[in-house]
């Protein structure tokens, strides 16, 4: 099933239910708000008739003038209108003193039965229901702040009349429109909403089907303030990260052909030359051929290592060593190859630093720093090695003399295969993969390293280890 088609249920289903239960909720304040309309309509006719019943209660001081045509609720919501006094014909009563007569039937058609009770609730006149069979509705009758009887009417729990079905016929007919009504506007608002709800899906599932056929060139738009738009920028950083990528992996391809081209070529040449007999077989040649093969062997090495290290495949061990000891290990190493480039190392450093990392990849990472230095500086030249102890960290700065690179470019120099068409180029003295290999290893140490301008005319590469950096 689509996902418009379940939105389309989930939210048809839920406005449904929500208008389902308002127009029950409705339905049911209706119901219980009429019969509450009727009796406050019946108490208002209750106080109408208490305003005739309280004066003639004051004229006698008790209720033994009041019968039940007193009673009546005709006109009791109408003004009291004077009558014509007619004389009665001889031998009759005048009509307010005769006994009323009215059936229950007659009481009914005019309205809910009434009884008047004393101040005591003793029964005066009318007839007393049970209350289970109707609802009571009560006033008091007061004269002068004191009460001196009760005045009591019974109303059906539902009024049955032709006007009261009319009326509850019309209310209920109303609530069928206002539900058809509502759920037409709910199928028009769901099949106009999903569309726009799906609207950003589509652009998603748009770029991603472009980053899937290889396009990484895709086109960015404006970004709403919501999840779907922080989403839409992840995606579109992820399309600049694979496109920097690829640019950088055809780069590094490019960079590795001519690095291997280059040594093998001059082999390839130099077997020609020595196979028709331009040149001769000699030590000589033999030191040409082997300074060549080394240069391959470098290379290939270094491009083992870095790529070992970026897919997690050195291994650390890592315990507590020393880091002097280290830097001195790798400067006798280095002597002759320093000597040979007509250079002099320093080191400034305490007599000992004891810190946890690996022995034999720090012995490495000092071998390559030195290393860089010595290809890329100028004889006369000097190197600086100084070692300084913090509270938590050690830092190792490796420092050489002119010449300097340029200060746009320290912070390309870990990059694999950096060149920098200034004085202070690999040409013809390494592949650039030396500092690359630093990065990793420091980063496995969760140290850091940078590059800056010496004070002595060259590079300045600072290396800042934890001295508990641990596995």
């Amino acid at each position: 099933m689509k996902l418009s088609h379940k939105l389309f249920l989930i939210l048809f289903s839920l406005i449904t239910i929500i208008l389902t239960a308002s127009l029950i909720l409705a339905a049911l304040s209706f119901k219980s708000g009429f019969v509450e309309f009727i009796q406050n309509q019946e108490k208002q006719k209750l106080r109408n008739l208490a305003q005739r019943l309280v004066p003639i209660y004051q004229q006698n001081q008790d209720w033994s003038q009041i019968n039940v045509s007193h009673l009546s609720q005709h006109d009791l919501l109408q003004p009291m209108r004077p009558r014509h006094r007619r004389h009665p014909p001889a031998g009759q009563r005048p009509h307010h003193l005769r006994p009323a007569r009215h059936s229950a039937s007659t009481q009914t058609q005019r309205g809910a039965p009434i009884a008047l009770f004393d101040a005591s609730g003793k029964l005066v006149v009318g007839t007393e229901y049970p209350a289970d069979d109707r609802l009571r509705v009560q006033i008091s009758l007061k004269d002068q702040q004191q009460i001196i009887g009760y005045l009591h009417s019974w109303i059906p729990e539902v009024p049955k009349d032709a006007v009261t079905d009319l009326f509850v016929r019309q209310q209920l007919h109303n609530f069928a429109i206002i539900a058809i009504v509502s759920l037409l506007l709910t199928i028009l608002l769901v099949v106009v909403a999903i569309p726009k709800m799906l609207s950003p899906i589509r652009q998603l599932l748009a770029k991603i089907n472009q980053l899937a056929s290889g396009n990484f060139k895709i086109t960015k738009a404006k970004y709403h303030q919501d999840e779907f738009g922080e989403l839409n920028k992840q995606l579109d950083h992820l399309a600049d990260t694979l496109d920097k990528n690829r640019t950088s992996k055809n780069r590094w391809l490019a960079d590795i052909s001519h690095e291997l081209r280059t040594p093998l070529s001059i082999l390839a040449g130099e077997i020609e030359l020595v196979k028709a007999g331009v040149r001769q077989m000699d030590e000589q040649q033999l030191d040409s051929l082997e300074q060549e093969v080394h240069r391959l062997h470098h290379l290939v090495e270094d491009l083992y290592q870095l790529s070992l290290a970026d897919i997690g495949g050195l291994r650390y061990q890592f315990a507590t060593t020393d880091l002097v000891k280290i830097i001195e290990q790798q400067i006798g190493l280095n002597a002759a190859n320093i000597e040979q480039a007509k250079l002099t190392i320093e080191l400034f450093s305490p007599k000992s630093v004891s810190l946890v990392a690996d022995e034999q990849r720090i012995a490495q990472l000092i071998a390559n720093l030195i290393t860089n230095s010595v290809k890329y500086t100028n004889a006369p030249g000097l190197i600086k090695i100084t070692v300084s102890k913090a509270q938590n960290f050690v830092q190792i700065d490796v420092e050489d003399s002119a010449p300097a690179i340029d200060n746009n470019n320290y912070h390309n120099v870990f990059e694999p295969l950096f060149q920098e068409d200034q004085s202070r180029s690999r040409a013809g003295k390494g592949a650039g993969l030396g500092l690359t290999i630093c990065q990793q290893i420091v980063a496995a140490h969760r140290g850091q390293i940078t590059a800056s301008a010496s004070e002595l005319g060259g590079v300045k590469i600072t290396v800042q280890l934890p001295i508990r950096s641990g596995s």
